[in-house]
């Protein structure tokens, strides 16, 4: 499957993004903290769900 390079984007309402899931390697990204325009690169067929964090929270 196709490897696809993703971009976070930078968001004004919050620090970091964090990966709650990544079906593809859970092991490996849950709870990983990402920097705005971080870039990694997602397996097709894989799906990713991030969260916007605040260091506060």
């Amino acid at each position: 499957h196709d490897i696809v390079p993703f971009q976070l984007p930078t968001v004004p309402e919050g620090d970091y993004w964090s990966c709650l899931v990544d079906t593809d390697r859970p092991e490996l990204r849950k709870g990983q903290h990402l920097q705005f325009d971080s870039t990694f690169e997602v397996k097709g067929r894989s799906m990713l769900l991030m969260v916007l964090q605040r260091d506060e929270e």
